[in-house]
């Protein structure tokens, strides 16, 4: 623009980051602040919370979480894909607590879903706004959002989307 100044849409394109991590809090604030609490949804509550305090305590306890003696007669903990204790992610639960490490890896879900559905939209051509906005549309519809309302936090389908957007994004344009 005249004088220096960039418009909007420059700016936002040279803030790669911005738009991820906007639309993530806020995508995280609606979803906590909804009435039926994000916390309290059915797979989570019943089923990631306990993981994840389980995970916690034996790796602050100094020990690996091999075994689940606590469901049925007991089954492997650590090859358990529903425990997902080799995903990095699943290991903010040790500084933040449960509560605070499940937050915060949804945040970095929705922040990755939005980032690699833009670098997604501009490889197929789609310039800067357009990327956005479409990765927006898919990060908040209802095949990701009604995922994280049920509490599937590593839902299969959503995981592999989202890698597949930066995976594509990368590959040589022709």
């Amino acid at each position: 623009g005249p004088g220096g100044t960039m418009t909007w849409a420059a700016r936002l394109s040279a803030n790669r980051w911005l738009v991820p991590v906007v639309a993530a809090t806020a995508g995280l604030v609606l979803l906590v602040c909804q009435p039926a609490g994000l916390l309290g949804t059915y797979d989570l509550a019943r089923m990631h919370e306990c993981y994840k305090h389980d995970f916690r305590a034996a790796v602050l306890a100094g020990e690996w979480p091999w075994w689940n003696p606590y469901t049925a007669l007991g089954r492997p903990f650590f090859a358990d894909l529903e425990t997902a204790c080799a995903y990095p992610p699943n290991w903010l639960v040790l500084p933040l607590g449960v509560a605070g490490g499940i937050l915060a890896l949804l945040w970095l879900h929705l922040a990755v879903a939005v980032a690699g559905g833009t670098a997604l939209g501009e490889h197929l051509g789609l310039r800067r706004p357009w990327a956005d906005f479409a990765a927006l549309a898919y990060t908040f519809s209802g095949a990701v959002l009604a995922r994280i309302q049920a509490g599937q936090l590593q839902d299969r389908k959503s995981t592999r989307l989202n890698s597949s957007h930066t995976d594509i994004s990368r590959m040589p344009s022709s």
